[in-house]
């Protein structure tokens, strides 16, 4: 692993062959601003992502025109999605893509979302979130 130090010592043996004279001409502070800015970037502490979510199922099919996915996660999200390369009367060629997502949300609910994209743009349709039991209260009855 090489240190920061080293790290930076060797970018500022580099960065007036790479720059030129725009390296000569930046203030001091600048420099030690960027030095600053990379030490604190590469000794951030890690994230702990214990608690994210993984993929449980998910596939990815290319197409001769066009590709379709799906996955879902071990929190309950899932999405699809198709895309197809269409050809309109002009004969331009453009990306026609639908598809649909759902999420548990803090509530418990499960909320539903559609989308559509063409060459007229991103049309978006949220659906309410389902009534009824929620999903906890179902899983726990199934043991």
């Amino acid at each position: 692993m090489i240190s920061c130090l080293a790290l930076g010592g060797f970018i500022l043996a580099l960065l007036p062959q790479l720059v030129g004279s725009f390296f000569r001409v930046m203030a001091l502070k600048e420099i030690v601003v960027i030095f600053a800015m990379a030490f604190i970037a590469l000794n951030a502490a890690p994230v702990d992502d214990s608690s994210a979510a993984t993929i449980v199922r998910q596939e990815f099919v290319r197409t001769d025109d066009g590709y379709r996915f799906e996955y879902e996660t071990s929190d309950g999200q899932t999405r699809q999605e198709e895309g197809k390369l269409v050809t309109d009367a002009d004969g331009k060629q453009y990306m026609k893509v639908h598809g649909s997502f759902s999420y548990i949300g803090p509530d418990g609910n499960t909320y539903y979302g559609s989308y559509e994209a063409d060459k007229d743009g991103y049309q978006f349709t949220p659906t309410e979130p389902s009534v009824g039991i929620p999903n906890s209260a179902l899983l726990s009855l199934v043991g």
